[in-house]
Formats: C-alpha cells, sequence, structure tokens
C-alpha cells in the first residue's frame, strides 16, 4: 500500500515536471509568436507610412499640375478673347463700346 502510494506520488512528480516543461516551451513559443507580430506590424506600419506619404506627393504634384494648367487655361482664353476683340471693331464698327 505504502509502496503504491509512493509509485503514485513519483507518477505525479513526473506528470508536474512535464506540465512545468510544456507550459514553460509553450510561453516561450507564445512570446516568440508576439515579437514576430509586433515585427511584422512594423515592418507593415512602415510600409503603410510610405505610401501614405508617395500618395500625398503625388497628390501635391497633380495639384500643381492642375494649377498650370488652369493659369494657361487662363492665359490662351484671355489670348482668344483679346484676337476676338481685336477682329470685332474692324468688321463691326462701333459694336465693341455697344457693350
Amino acid at each position: 500500500m505504502v509502496e503504491d502510494v509512493q509509485f503514485e506520488t513519483h507518477k505525479l512528480d513526473i506528470t508536474e515536471r512535464e506540465a512545468a516543461e510544456i507550459l514553460k516551451a509553450s510561453q516561450l513559443r507564445l512570446q516568440e509568436a508576439i515579437q514576430q507580430s509586433e515585427e511584422e506590424i512594423q515592418i507593415h506600419a512602415r510600409q503603410l507610412f510610405m505610401v501614405v506619404d508617395s500618395v500625398s506627393k503625388y497628390k501635391e504634384h497633380v495639384e500643381s499640375k492642375i494649377s498650370e494648367m488652369r493659369v494657361s487655361l487662363s492665359e490662351t482664353a484671355a489670348a482668344i478673347s483679346d484676337a476676338y476683340k481685336g477682329s470685332l471693331p474692324a468688321q463691326f464698327p462701333g459694336s465693341a463700346n455697344a457693350n
């Protein structure tokens, strides 16, 4: 009977040690997975920042080009208007002053 108790105690000790080893290994794997996830998050955050920065720079470039096009269009429209106004007095004298 005492031997049975000692044997069961020994088996229980072995099981507890195995469980402790499994727990320790699991905690280590968890920490490694957390660290890897954090590294991946940092990598993706940097990539996202680069994309946002690139889009922002492209937006500024497009806005600048649109502004240049508007100025050019305005200048062209003014030149056409001036050319048209210059041709009116020759065709219709006095009509330029009517407006």
